[in-house]
């Protein structure tokens, strides 16, 4: 008689997602001093199907391949943490799904529970779609350590890149590839060069090239050579030769090179040398980062630095703490925090500091609180023309979340 084999599908997850779940789950349980067992480095993980058993996992492999072919981009949005109940001591990061995510779940479903046992939480209409972390033996810490981690709550977007077939003992046998439609065996899943390739062809599929998207760019090309001799541009948080700012903001860059390089690229193709650059705080971080005024000695125009939280004065390149900038019926005031905002401006807040780690609040344009997010991850990486916010008739929106959105008008 031919044995059972287990398996679980999941979604391995990276980038920001593993900095928020592996990083600050491991920080705050040094801090309160956790004992017991607790992975000091898990990984993050949404489930799909399973734990199931089946007689033949080659048809397991087949479905998940059919499944998978049907879908490529799959967004979903992370909102904060959660936990199932205090008894089990399991939290989670809650998971707000896509239709197409929802969907793709219940073609696993329906197509492998022909050939396994589904467990009771794949048969419900409300499946909980989450990033599990668990802690264990905090009985008496419980209460503290949810206080603190509730603190941390960030909502960002996410793609599903892959979905994951384990085997015994949670083995990774292979993963179908969304994004390049490929099944890929243990190795190649594992493969860093396997996922700089998914990660640039994510690039080219939501429109960051090697060259700027050809529509912002023709937009403020047309507007500055038509109208004016010399353009105003802003961005901020441009992170150079910061490694991990690539996975704390889900940037899609296969390293710090290929963003280094992108990011010059992009500014210098859409700022001539007689514009004004108004960058708004964070030229550079990390352990060997090279200073603000070595990146503006690469870069075109007339540079009006703001200073940011993570910028030094040690290399003074003139920095400002603020700048009021006047255009037409339009006042704006040119800072890197916006929480930084005076408590009697009534003018508009055009800002950095934020990144995408809080898009409720701080999108690319809030009408409602008048702010302009300039950071680098919202503006393609590349900077924004004054002209080019003018013309989107920022009066009349109440929301726009990146500069390649729809905006929500009044």
């Amino acid at each position: 008689m031919r044995n059972s084999v287990p398996f679980y599908i999941q979604n391995r997850l990276s980038g920001y997602v593993k900095y928020y779940a592996r990083e600050l789950i491991y920080d705050i349980a040094r801090k309160h001093r956790v004992k017991g067992r607790i992975e000091t480095r898990p990984v993050p993980h949404m489930s799909l199907y399973g734990g199931s058993e089946t007689y033949r996992m080659k048809d397991v492999i087949q479905g998940v391949v059919d499944v998978g072919k049907r879908y490529r981009l799959v967004p979903f949005t992370i909102r904060g943490f959660d936990y199932f109940d205090k008894a089990s001591k399991v939290i989670f990061i809650r998971v707000d799904p896509s239709d197409d995510l929802v969907r793709l779940r219940k073609d696993l479903y329906e197509r492998l529970r022909l050939i396994s046992k589904p467990s009771t939480w794949d048969k419900r209409d409300g499946f909980n779609f989450h990033i599990t972390i668990a802690f264990k033996d905090i009985d008496e810490k419980f209460d503290r350590i949810w206080d603190d981690i509730k603190l941390h709550s960030n909502e960002i977007q996410q793609h599903l890149f892959r979905i994951t077939i384990l085997g015994t003992h949670n083995k990774i046998m292979y993963e179908y590839d969304l994004i390049l439609q490929k099944l890929l065996n243990r190795n190649q899943a594992l493969s860093p060069k396997w996922r700089d390739k998914t990660v640039n062809e994510f690039r080219k599929l939501i429109g960051i090239n090697e060259d700027f998207p050809a529509k912002v760019k023709s937009l403020s090309k047309a507007i500055k050579h038509t109208f004016l001799k010399k353009s105003i541009f802003f961005i901020g948080d441009t992170h150079f030769d910061h490694t991990n700012i690539i996975r704390y903001c889900k940037r899609p860059f296969s390293c710090i090179g290929d963003m280094n390089r992108q990011l010059v690229k992009n500014w210098n193709q859409t700022v001539d040398e007689q514009d004004t650059v108004y960058h708004l705080g964070d030229w550079a971080f990390g352990s060997a980062h090279r200073p603000a005024v070595y990146w503006t000695k690469r870069v075109h125009g007339h540079i009006t630095p703001i200073i940011g939280g993570h910028d030094s004065r040690r290399y003074d390149i003139g920095y400002k703490d603020s700048v009021h900038l006047n255009s037409g019926k339009y006042k704006f005031l040119l800072i890197h925090d916006p929480a930084d905002k005076p408590a009697d401006w009534d003018g508009w807040i055009i800002h950095g500091h934020v990144h995408n780690n809080n898009m409720r609040k701080y999108p690319f344009i809030n009408g409602r609180e008048k702010t302009i997010n300039v950071s680098a991850d919202l503006i393609n990486y590349c900077p924004v023309s004054l002209s080019t916010l003018l013309a989107l008739e920022i009066d009349s929106i109440i929301r726009m979340d990146t500069i390649d959105s729809s905006p929500e008008r009044l």
